[in-house]
């Protein structure tokens, strides 16, 4: 499992950016650690869980 941050606006021409150090982890140290940075980190992204053959999305580049 890997910890993603996602546009908390959901706009796509926002890139998701892996949290650093946040590949191949179990489920329980990757929730752990998404539920950490989304209790001290309110703003404009925000962490969830995905498996690690999830393809982050690159933005503006994805779209053009």
């Amino acid at each position: 499992m890997k910890v993603v941050l996602k546009d908390n606006f959901a706009r796509e021409s926002v890139a998701d950016i892996l949290l650093d150090g946040c590949e191949h982890l179990t489920w329980d140290e990757a929730n752990r650690r998404a539920n950490e940075y989304n209790k001290n980190n309110p703003y404009d992204r925000y962490a969830v869980v995905v498996n690690d053959e999830y393809r982050l999305w690159k933005g503006m580049e994805d779209l053009v």
